[in-house]
């Protein structure tokens, strides 16, 4: 499942500055620098940068990789509110990265998450729907997470929502939608939509 990484930091205007340092410093390459200064902000308690840390150590990136670690750094994020942390403990959940393969717990985080608006959470909650992984499935409430996904840009879940009225999934079946959903994807760079196109011989 792909995903976005999004962050938010709600620190003073010196941790704001250290926060474009240490987003500097990661899309520089210098992953130590980053980690070094993420861990500064997270200590401080900066949900922001306690995202970013947990997401080091899930990629080893700055640090030795240490799926515990991002476990208690999302979870602090998560217990602060943070929708993007919440998908990452579903990840971790979900893959059985760290813990125990649990795909109740996987939905519940992607729950929590797409209650509060996060296209990243609407989008794994109506893949779990489609899917009746960790919930039982129901492609009715699969159409309405897609949807509201789909709705924030969200490529996957346009592509997703096309499959169902491609397929009749749930919806009445509707070409027409599904091709839109898929150009909206396509013009994304989204390759499984662009093959959707080519393969029922459409142009982006």
């Amino acid at each position: 499942m792909a995903f976005a990484f999004v962050l938010t930091s709600a620190g003073s205007a010196p941790a704001r500055a250290d926060m474009d340092a240490a987003t500097t410093a990661y899309n520089a390459g210098d992953y130590s620098a980053a980690f070094q200064e993420f861990s500064q902000l997270a200590e401080s308690g900066d949900t922001g940068a306690e995202v970013w840390l947990g997401y080091l150590y899930q990629e080893g990136q700055g640090t030795a990789q240490d799926y515990g670690q991002a476990m208690r750094w999302y979870s602090q994020a998560a217990d602060a509110g943070s929708a993007e942390a919440m998908v990452y403990l579903g990840h971790l959940y979900y893959f059985g990265h760290g813990v125990d393969k649990d795909l109740i717990q996987s939905v519940h985080w992607y729950r929590q998450a797409a209650e509060l608006g996060n296209s990243e959470g609407e989008y794994n909650l109506g893949y779990a729907y489609v899917s009746g992984e960790g919930l039982p499935q129901d492609f009715e409430r699969a159409e309405r997470w897609l949807r509201a996904a789909a709705d924030q840009g969200h490529a996957g879940a346009q592509f997703g929502l096309g499959r169902m009225f491609e397929e009749g999934k749930g919806v009445a079946a509707d070409k027409e939608e599904a091709l839109r959903l898929y150009r909206q994807a396509a013009a994304q760079g989204y390759a499984n939509a662009q093959a959707a196109l080519a393969r029922l011989g459409e142009n982006q």
